[in-house]
Protein backbone atom coordinates (compact mmCIF):
# COMPACT_ATOMS: atom_id res chain seq x y z
CA UNK A 1 0.00 0.00 0.00
CA UNK A 2 1.98 3.21 -1.11
CA UNK A 3 0.07 6.55 -1.45
CA UNK A 4 1.12 9.37 -3.28
CA UNK A 5 -0.80 12.52 -4.05
CA UNK A 6 -4.45 10.95 -2.80
CA UNK A 7 -6.01 10.85 0.73
CA UNK A 8 -4.40 8.91 3.30
CA UNK A 9 -6.01 5.09 4.35
CA UNK A 10 -7.99 5.16 6.90
CA UNK A 11 -7.57 2.47 9.88
CA UNK A 12 -10.17 1.72 12.35
CA UNK A 13 -8.93 0.71 16.03
CA UNK A 14 -11.92 -0.23 18.17
CA UNK A 15 -14.03 2.51 18.22
CA UNK A 16 -11.59 5.08 17.23
CA UNK A 17 -8.92 5.28 14.33
CA UNK A 18 -6.59 6.77 12.70
CA UNK A 19 -5.10 8.23 9.41
CA UNK A 20 -2.33 6.16 7.50
CA UNK A 21 0.24 7.44 4.88
CA UNK A 22 2.70 5.00 3.68
CA UNK A 23 5.66 6.28 1.98
CA UNK A 24 8.29 4.14 0.20
CA UNK A 25 12.23 5.82 0.24
CA UNK A 26 13.66 5.15 -3.21
CA UNK A 27 17.44 5.29 -2.51
CA UNK A 28 19.74 7.34 -4.39
CA UNK A 29 21.71 5.59 -6.53
CA UNK A 30 24.90 6.32 -5.58
CA UNK A 31 23.57 4.42 -2.14
CA UNK A 32 22.30 1.23 -4.44
CA UNK A 33 26.07 1.18 -5.96
CA UNK A 34 27.35 1.33 -3.04
CA UNK A 35 24.86 -1.56 -1.50
CA UNK A 36 25.41 -3.56 -4.22
CA UNK A 37 29.57 -3.23 -3.86
CA UNK A 38 28.98 -4.30 0.00
CA UNK A 39 26.90 -7.32 -0.89
CA UNK A 40 29.46 -8.11 -3.29
CA UNK A 41 32.66 -7.16 -0.88
CA UNK A 42 30.61 -10.08 1.81
CA UNK A 43 29.67 -12.81 -0.34
CA UNK A 44 33.29 -12.35 -1.90
CA UNK A 45 35.01 -12.64 1.57
CA UNK A 46 33.04 -15.20 2.87
CA UNK A 47 35.45 -17.76 1.94
CA UNK A 48 37.60 -16.56 4.81
CA UNK A 49 35.32 -17.56 7.59
CA UNK A 50 36.89 -19.23 10.24
CA UNK A 51 40.06 -18.01 8.44
CA UNK A 52 40.53 -14.34 10.12
CA UNK A 53 38.67 -11.44 11.02
CA UNK A 54 38.34 -8.62 8.54
CA UNK A 55 37.16 -5.20 9.45
CA UNK A 56 36.61 -2.74 6.36
CA UNK A 57 36.65 0.83 6.07
CA UNK A 58 34.96 2.48 2.70
CA UNK A 59 34.75 5.85 0.80
CA UNK A 60 34.24 7.58 -2.12
CA UNK A 61 35.18 5.68 -5.85
CA UNK A 62 34.77 2.20 -3.77
CA UNK A 63 32.54 -0.01 -6.19
CA UNK A 64 32.07 -3.95 -6.73
CA UNK A 65 35.46 -3.39 -9.05
CA UNK A 66 37.54 -2.06 -5.81
CA UNK A 67 35.98 -4.82 -3.80
CA UNK A 68 36.99 -7.68 -5.99
CA UNK A 69 40.64 -6.31 -6.63
CA UNK A 70 41.30 -5.86 -2.57
CA UNK A 71 39.70 -9.81 -2.38
CA UNK A 72 42.10 -10.76 -4.73
CA UNK A 73 44.88 -8.70 -2.83
CA UNK A 74 44.05 -10.31 0.11
CA UNK A 75 44.06 -14.27 -0.91
CA UNK A 76 47.59 -13.58 -2.49
CA UNK A 77 48.69 -12.16 0.71
CA UNK A 78 47.31 -15.02 3.13
CA UNK A 79 49.17 -17.92 0.83
CA UNK A 80 52.33 -16.17 1.89
CA UNK A 81 51.13 -16.65 5.25
CA UNK A 82 49.96 -14.31 7.48
CA UNK A 83 52.28 -13.06 10.59
CA UNK A 84 51.29 -13.20 13.93
CA UNK A 85 53.04 -10.10 15.34
CA UNK A 86 52.14 -8.07 12.09
CA UNK A 87 48.84 -6.22 11.80
CA UNK A 88 47.69 -7.02 8.07
CA UNK A 89 45.82 -3.83 5.86
CA UNK A 90 44.48 -4.60 2.62
CA UNK A 91 43.76 -1.25 0.52
CA UNK A 92 42.83 -0.02 -3.22
CA UNK A 93 44.19 3.40 -3.44
CA UNK A 94 41.52 6.15 -4.12
CA UNK A 95 42.60 7.95 -7.58
CA UNK A 96 43.96 6.00 -10.52
CA UNK A 97 46.49 3.29 -9.55
CA UNK A 98 48.24 0.43 -11.46
CA UNK A 99 48.02 -3.16 -11.31
CA UNK A 100 51.54 -3.80 -9.78
CA UNK A 101 51.79 -4.30 -5.80
CA UNK A 102 53.95 -2.55 -3.22
CA UNK A 103 54.39 -3.64 0.11
CA UNK A 104 54.48 -1.01 2.97
CA UNK A 105 56.35 -1.75 6.66
CA UNK A 106 55.95 0.81 9.44
CA UNK A 107 55.65 0.89 13.05
CA UNK A 108 52.59 2.57 15.10
CA UNK A 109 51.72 5.06 17.60
CA UNK A 110 51.31 1.94 19.74
CA UNK A 111 54.13 -0.13 18.49
CA UNK A 112 52.80 -2.70 16.54
CA UNK A 113 54.07 -3.89 13.32
CA UNK A 114 52.18 -2.64 10.35
CA UNK A 115 52.05 -3.90 6.79
CA UNK A 116 49.93 -2.51 3.99
CA UNK A 117 49.35 -4.06 1.00
CA UNK A 118 48.08 -1.94 -1.90
CA UNK A 119 48.12 -1.46 -5.28
CA UNK A 120 50.62 0.74 -6.70
CA UNK A 121 49.40 4.75 -6.39
CA UNK A 122 50.13 7.07 -9.08
CA UNK A 123 51.79 9.06 -7.23
CA UNK A 124 53.18 6.92 -4.67
CA UNK A 125 50.75 8.28 -1.98
CA UNK A 126 48.55 5.90 0.53
CA UNK A 127 45.71 6.58 2.58
CA UNK A 128 46.94 5.36 6.58
CA UNK A 129 45.00 3.19 7.73
CA UNK A 130 42.95 4.59 10.92
CA UNK A 131 44.40 4.42 14.45
CA UNK A 132 47.75 3.50 13.51
CA UNK A 133 49.53 6.67 12.31
CA UNK A 134 53.48 6.23 12.62
CA UNK A 135 54.97 6.75 15.82
CA UNK A 136 56.94 9.33 14.26
CA UNK A 137 56.26 10.52 10.61
CA UNK A 138 59.62 11.94 10.06
CA UNK A 139 61.01 8.78 10.64
CA UNK A 140 61.22 6.36 7.62
CA UNK A 141 59.72 3.21 6.67
CA UNK A 142 60.41 0.72 3.98
CA UNK A 143 58.49 0.29 0.56
CA UNK A 144 58.57 -2.66 -1.53
CA UNK A 145 57.62 -2.86 -4.88
CA UNK A 146 58.80 -5.27 -7.97
CA UNK A 147 62.24 -3.28 -8.52
CA UNK A 148 63.40 -2.36 -5.35
CA UNK A 149 63.22 -2.27 -1.45
CA UNK A 150 63.51 1.81 -0.19
CA UNK A 151 63.47 3.22 2.60
CA UNK A 152 61.29 6.53 2.47
CA UNK A 153 60.08 9.17 5.17
CA UNK A 154 56.45 8.31 6.32
CA UNK A 155 55.13 11.32 5.47
CA UNK A 156 56.00 11.08 1.75
CA UNK A 157 54.09 7.89 1.33
CA UNK A 158 51.02 7.85 3.76
CA UNK A 159 48.16 10.43 3.88
CA UNK A 160 45.28 10.87 6.54
CA UNK A 161 43.79 13.25 4.25
CA UNK A 162 43.75 10.56 1.85
CA UNK A 163 40.76 7.70 2.81
CA UNK A 164 41.61 4.45 0.59
CA UNK A 165 38.57 3.46 -1.78
CA UNK A 166 38.90 0.48 0.22
CA UNK A 167 40.69 -0.78 3.16
CA UNK A 168 40.51 -4.36 5.09
CA UNK A 169 42.60 -4.57 8.40
CA UNK A 170 42.95 -8.62 8.66
CA UNK A 171 43.28 -10.40 12.25
CA UNK A 172 43.57 -13.57 13.29
CA UNK A 173 40.22 -15.65 13.77
CA UNK A 174 38.14 -14.09 16.52
CA UNK A 175 34.78 -15.52 14.97
CA UNK A 176 33.52 -17.49 11.99
CA UNK A 177 31.91 -14.03 10.49
CA UNK A 178 34.61 -12.78 7.97
CA UNK A 179 33.37 -9.35 7.80
CA UNK A 180 33.18 -8.19 11.04
CA UNK A 181 32.38 -4.01 10.42
CA UNK A 182 31.93 -1.83 7.40
CA UNK A 183 32.71 2.37 7.75
CA UNK A 184 31.45 4.73 5.76
CA UNK A 185 31.33 8.62 5.37
CA UNK A 186 29.49 9.32 2.42
CA UNK A 187 26.48 8.87 0.55
CA UNK A 188 24.01 8.20 4.02
CA UNK A 189 25.23 10.75 5.88
CA UNK A 190 24.70 13.16 2.83
CA UNK A 191 21.18 12.42 1.85
CA UNK A 192 19.00 10.50 4.47
CA UNK A 193 17.45 13.04 7.02
CA UNK A 194 17.28 15.73 4.49
CA UNK A 195 15.07 12.89 2.65
CA UNK A 196 13.39 11.83 5.61
CA UNK A 197 12.34 15.73 6.61
CA UNK A 198 10.95 16.27 2.81
CA UNK A 199 8.72 12.95 3.23
CA UNK A 200 7.55 14.43 6.97
CA UNK A 201 6.69 17.54 4.67
CA UNK A 202 4.77 15.51 1.96
CA UNK A 203 2.99 13.56 4.20
CA UNK A 204 1.68 16.37 6.47
CA UNK A 205 -0.19 17.86 4.09
CA UNK A 206 -2.24 14.50 2.59
CA UNK A 207 -2.71 13.71 6.52
CA UNK A 208 -4.21 17.26 7.10
CA UNK A 209 -6.67 16.82 4.50
CA UNK A 210 -7.72 13.45 6.03
CA UNK A 211 -8.50 15.31 9.16
CA UNK A 212 -10.82 18.06 7.71
CA UNK A 213 -13.17 15.11 7.30
CA UNK A 214 -12.49 13.25 10.64
CA UNK A 215 -10.62 14.37 13.68
CA UNK A 216 -7.60 11.72 14.04
CA UNK A 217 -4.29 10.96 14.74
CA UNK A 218 -2.10 10.90 11.46
CA UNK A 219 0.08 8.39 11.27
CA UNK A 220 3.29 8.27 8.45
CA UNK A 221 4.92 4.72 7.76
CA UNK A 222 8.10 5.07 5.97
CA UNK A 223 9.30 1.76 4.26
CA UNK A 224 13.18 2.58 3.57
CA UNK A 225 16.02 -0.36 3.39
CA UNK A 226 18.95 1.89 3.61
CA UNK A 227 18.64 3.83 6.82
CA UNK A 228 21.59 1.75 8.16
CA UNK A 229 22.97 0.83 11.73
CA UNK A 230 22.35 4.17 13.24
CA UNK A 231 18.63 4.63 12.08
CA UNK A 232 17.23 5.49 15.18
CA UNK A 233 19.77 8.26 15.62
CA UNK A 234 18.81 9.59 11.82
CA UNK A 235 15.22 9.30 12.25
CA UNK A 236 15.55 11.48 15.84
CA UNK A 237 17.67 14.07 14.15
CA UNK A 238 15.07 14.58 11.15
CA UNK A 239 12.29 14.57 13.37
CA UNK A 240 14.07 17.11 16.11
CA UNK A 241 16.93 18.52 14.83
CA UNK A 242 20.20 18.56 14.78
CA UNK A 243 21.85 17.45 18.02
CA UNK A 244 23.03 20.81 19.46
CA UNK A 245 26.07 21.69 22.40
CA UNK A 246 26.65 24.17 24.48
CA UNK A 247 30.67 25.03 24.80
CA UNK A 248 31.40 26.09 28.24
CA UNK A 249 34.85 28.60 27.15
CA UNK A 250 35.84 28.45 30.80
CA UNK A 251 36.11 24.64 31.19
CA UNK A 252 36.51 23.70 27.41
CA UNK A 253 33.76 21.33 27.67
CA UNK A 254 30.32 20.51 26.52
CA UNK A 255 26.99 20.39 28.45
CA UNK A 256 23.18 20.81 28.09
CA UNK A 257 23.14 18.72 24.49
CA UNK A 258 19.75 18.81 23.08
CA UNK A 259 18.48 18.43 19.61
CA UNK A 260 18.35 21.80 16.81
CA UNK A 261 15.33 23.83 15.69
CA UNK A 262 15.72 22.57 12.31
CA UNK A 263 13.71 19.02 13.01
CA UNK A 264 10.07 18.06 11.43
CA UNK A 265 8.74 18.36 14.19
CA UNK A 266 7.91 21.87 15.84
CA UNK A 267 5.36 23.45 17.29
CA UNK A 268 3.86 24.97 14.13
CA UNK A 269 4.90 22.40 11.57
CA UNK A 270 4.11 19.11 10.82
CA UNK A 271 1.34 18.81 12.89
CA UNK A 272 -1.04 16.53 11.23
CA UNK A 273 1.82 13.43 11.68
CA UNK A 274 1.20 12.23 15.42
CA UNK A 275 3.71 9.70 15.06
CA UNK A 276 5.61 8.04 12.12
CA UNK A 277 7.26 4.68 11.93
CA UNK A 278 9.98 3.22 9.85
CA UNK A 279 9.81 -0.40 8.58
CA UNK A 280 12.96 -2.11 7.17
CA UNK A 281 13.19 -5.54 5.75
CA UNK A 282 17.03 -5.03 7.52
CA UNK A 283 16.27 -3.41 10.20
CA UNK A 284 14.45 -3.53 13.44
CA UNK A 285 11.16 -1.52 12.93
CA UNK A 286 11.44 2.02 14.84
CA UNK A 287 8.51 4.33 15.56
CA UNK A 288 8.55 8.07 17.19
CA UNK A 289 5.37 9.89 18.29
CA UNK A 290 5.59 13.57 17.57
CA UNK A 291 5.04 15.62 20.91
CA UNK A 292 3.72 18.90 18.59
CA UNK A 293 0.97 16.59 17.12
CA UNK A 294 -2.30 17.97 16.43
CA UNK A 295 -4.11 14.88 17.62
CA UNK A 296 -2.87 12.60 20.70
CA UNK A 297 -2.12 8.82 19.97
CA UNK A 298 -1.98 5.89 21.54
CA UNK A 299 1.96 4.74 22.02
CA UNK A 300 0.59 1.47 22.12
CA UNK A 301 -0.97 1.46 18.57
CA UNK A 302 2.58 1.57 16.87
CA UNK A 303 5.06 -0.92 15.95
CA UNK A 304 8.76 -1.75 17.18
CA UNK A 305 10.61 0.37 19.55
CA UNK A 306 8.55 3.64 20.47
CA UNK A 307 10.53 6.86 21.38
CA UNK A 308 8.57 9.69 22.88
CA UNK A 309 9.11 12.89 24.62
CA UNK A 310 8.04 13.18 27.94
CA UNK A 311 6.14 16.42 29.79
CA UNK A 312 9.68 17.59 30.97
CA UNK A 313 11.88 16.64 27.73
CA UNK A 314 12.75 13.73 28.70
CA UNK A 315 13.32 11.17 25.35
CA UNK A 316 12.03 7.99 26.48
CA UNK A 317 12.28 4.70 24.74
CA UNK A 318 10.33 1.89 25.29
Amino acid sequence: MFLTGRKPDFLTFGRGGMWLEVKELDPPMSQQLLDLAWASLKERLAKFAGRCSIEAWVAPGFDERVAKRAVHLLSQELRTGLQRDRVLFVAVPSGQFEREVVRIDWISRDHPQIRMVAYQSEDGVYGCPPAVEPTDWAADLQYVDSLSIRQLPAFRVLSVQRPSSLLLRVDFPRSNRPLSGLANGEAHEITTVDRIRKVIDDANEQLRSGQQHRALAGVLTVYFDHLGGGQHDDLMRACFGDLTYLIDTVTKTLRDGHYGLNGAFRPNKNTAVSAIVYRSRRYPTLSLVNPYGRYPINPKWLPGRVTRISNSGEVLVG
